[in-house]
């Protein structure tokens, strides 16, 4: 906030001059305020009152440089002047000169303590500077001396995000907007904290509110569209997105998030062609770049999806997600050696096991072991090393510990939950009533033959539909969990702190099947059949769970898989190192089944 207010020492100006110049600005007639502000100065050349309201309309027009000479001016006239030093500061601050902004503004509050608006502009500078907790006393400082002060609450609010203290920041936001119930950026901002809180429906409308006071509002339709598409509602994200690029059509981030959501409903030219956009007007978007590429790669286009996320690597050499999805693709592409390149200079999470994945691939004994142990070492566990380390055995001979699961089949559990549960109102009737929905999204799935596999999780965009199955597979992991109390299986012994359900819909056909395959981000993964034909063959529609997907190089381990015979109202859990698969039936039925994943937080 500028201070245009100066108790006057030198009498030369008039004034009726001055008076006439503040009632100007203060109405907006501020090209009559600069001309006024300039005669005052051609005239009382050494009076600081027309330099002091000169630097705060260059500021306010955006003629930043001028601001800041004009600024220091006014100071060096008026060095005992508070308000002053708080315009110069917020010179200062626009141009990015951040600890002489800080120190304008302190001397601006040791001039007046009860400075209200110096110690919220104080607040940003420090904010700015990532002195966070200084910036939050300032803006308190600020409040305390302010009660009302809007955007004090506001710029608190911004603080407390940064610190992580959400519930804090959505305290201060919501006293902003008590304040100012039509203040946009407030109620968007909540909104971004009500996200992060994972409370979608209220950011929803929040985000509703800021567009209802600012329509035009580009980053409010974008944040938006973030959430409607954490709903699973994303056919709404697509008209939130497309709003944000229509309101703001350099919007860079907003046509990168079209393109996933046009990407996620099937419409891969549309993407492509909106990835595009995004990086046509953010060369340097590394995030677009690295999305592009699996648009490519889903189109089939896998020179595309390289040369893409190989642009992305480039624009931002230490990219942890680019260089990560660069590996990815050469996997997904069989060049093992190249990937490998990628995934040790990448510091994504998931790294280490894929480049384990990478010398497993090549047959790469040495440079496997090496690296597997180097993993055990780090105290590394999750279900793709366990498979791998186990995997390994079978075809290379080696025992190495298996931190995941050292005999992965004593921990496959079946349950008949018909004798526990109303299966056929709680289970039947919500698989019927999502089907017979108009909105159900299909993803590709190379491992399943005659059949569809829903996109997204279930439990998170379903409301009450699947709701009670949710509470129920919570129940049954938990008793899995207890079960097994005694092992001293890593993968029990390290069970996750704190956990949530990913869940899908798999429908077959006749003939239909799942070739084998892990849940490697899984860490106890699960199968609900919800309808099971009858079978025309002993193993018809059964599962498998197994170590491999190849053949076995040693004789011995020939039986390393586990045939489960499944039947409607079945629920199997097993640890997510196995992999595993589902045997060719025959029948005119519709075979459906939930599978489903313990995910670690």
């Amino acid at each position: 906030m500028q201070e245009l207010k100066s108790d006057l020492e030198n009498p030369e100006p008039p004034i009726e001059a001055i008076n006439n110049l503040l009632q100007h600005y203060q109405n907006g007639r501020y090209e009559l305020a600069e001309k006024l502000a300039k005669d005052l100065i051609d005239r009382f050349p050494n009076h600081p009152f027309g330099w002091k309201v000169l630097g705060v309309l260059l500021k306010q027009s955006g003629r930043i440089s001028q601001a800041l000479v004009t600024n220091q001016k006014s100071v060096a006239l008026a060095p005992d002047d508070p308000g002053a030093h708080n315009n110069l500061g917020s010179a200062f601050l626009a141009v990015g000169r951040l600890e002489e902004a800080e120190l304008s503004y302190k001397k601006a509050t040791t001039l007046k303590p009860d400075y209200a608006e110096a110690y919220s502009n104080l607040g940003n500078a420090l904010q700015e500077l990532g002195k966070l907790e200084d910036a939050e006393v300032s803006h308190r400082k600020a409040i305390a001396l302010k009660p009302d002060f809007i955007a004090a609450y506001f710029n608190l609010g911004a603080v407390l995000q940064l610190l992580n203290r959400l519930e804090a920041a959505e305290a201060s936001y919501r006293a902003a907007i008590k304040l100012a119930p039509d203040y946009a950026k407030a109620h968007n901002n909540l909104g971004n904290v009500l996200q992060a809180l994972g409370r979608l429906e209220e950011a929803e409308s929040s985000y509703r509110i800021a567009l209802g006071w600012k329509p035009d509002y580009a980053e409010a339709h974008s944040n938006l569209g973030n959430t409607l598409q954490e709903l699973g509602m994303l056919e709404r994200a697509e008209i939130s997105y497309r709003a944000a690029v229509k309101f703001a059509p350099d919007f860079a981030e907003a046509y990168s998030n079209l393109s996933l959501i046009l990407e996620k409903l099937g419409k891969s030219q549309e993407a492509e062609k909106s990835y595009k956009k995004a990086i046509s007007l953010s060369p340097d978007l590394a995030g677009a770049h690295s999305d592009l590429g699996f648009t490519f790669k889903k189109a089939g286009n896998l020179g595309g999806t390289i040369e893409s996320q190989k642009r992305a690597v480039a624009f931002k050499p230490i990219n942890t997600e680019a260089e990560y999805k660069l590996g990815m693709t050469l996997y997904g592409k069989g060049h093992y050696k190249e990937a490998a390149e990628q995934f040790r200079i990448s510091n994504h999470k998931n790294s280490g096991t894929y480049l384990l994945k990478c010398f497993y691939r090549q047959g790469d004994q040495s440079q496997f072991y090496d690296h597997l142990d180097y993993l055990i070492d780090r105290g590394e566990i999750n279900a793709a090393i366990g498979s791998l380390t186990a995997r390994a055995e079978i075809n290379y001979g080696v025992k190495k510990p298996n931190t995941f699961a050292r005999d992965p089949f004593k921990y496959v559990l079946k349950i008949d939950l018909t004798e526990q549960y109303d299966f056929d109102n709680i289970f039947v009737q919500a698989a019927n009533n999502f089907f017979a929905g108009n909105s159900v999204s299909y993803k590709s799935q190379a491992h399943l033959t005659n059949g569809h596999q829903t996109a997204g999780n279930l439990f998170d965009k379903n409301g009450n539909l699947f709701h009670e199955i949710e509470k129920i597979l919570h129940a049954e992991v938990k008793k899995y969990k207890d079960h097994f109390q005694f092992s001293t299986e890593g993968f029990l012994i390290n069970w996750p702190k704190g956990y949530s359900l990913y869940g899908w819909l798999i429908s077959m056909k006749n003939g239909g099947k799942l070739a084998p395959h892990i849940h490697e981000s899984g860490w106890l993964s699960g199968v609900l059949y919800i309808h099971v034909p009858p079978k025309q063959k002993t193993n018809s529609g059964n599962l498998v769970v197994c170590i491999d997907d190849e053949k076995p190089a040693r004789e011995e381990e020939r039986n390393s898989h586990e045939i489960v015979d499944v039947i409607t109202g079945n629920l199997v859990l097993f640890p997510a190192s196995l992999m595993h698969y589902t045997i060719p039936f025959e029948s005119e039925e519709e075979r459906i089944a939930l599978a489903f994943d313990v995910l670690p937080d």
